[in-house]
């Protein structure tokens, strides 16, 4: 798996020119399944400590998926938080251990833990940020 970011901290992703907290910032927004590609929209929060994000929208596509699972997606909350973000090897069913790594291993998923104890594990060879405006 090959990544555009690295985690930090297992709540934030960074790039080349920002770093971006999606646990305290950003909400998630839309999750969309096209053909072998599961691409997850990010939302900025309109709490108060998210007013000082520049983006609007962060957009994580995972391209060349072989694996996705999507656990206990409902939407009886309004918002959807992230607790945290870990690259997470293959072989490892134990969905509350958390690995930190910045950058992915050979072998490894990318794992979304969200606060109302849903998930989204996906298997796949690229990772790609995009980020824009409303």
């Amino acid at each position: 798996m090959k990544a555009s970011f690295k985690i930090t901290d297992n709540i934030g992703i960074q790039d080349s020119y920002n770093y971006f907290d999606l646990h305290n910032n950003f909400e998630l927004g839309k999750i969309e399944i096209v053909q072998n590609e599961v691409i997850i929209f990010f939302e900025k929060t309109n709490e108060d400590w998210g007013k000082n994000e520049i983006y609007d929208i962060l957009q994580v596509s995972h391209k060349n998926v072989d694996f996705y699972s999507l656990k206990s997606f409902t939407k009886s909350a309004n918002k959807i938080s992230l607790s945290n973000v870990s690259f997470s090897p293959k072989d490892n069913f134990d969905i509350d251990t958390i690995f930190l790594r910045e950058f992915p291993e050979e072998g490894d998923e990318i794992v979304y833990s969200f606060e109302n104890e849903s998930y989204i594990r996906i298997s796949c060879s690229d990772i790609s940020l995009s980020y824009f405006n409303l």
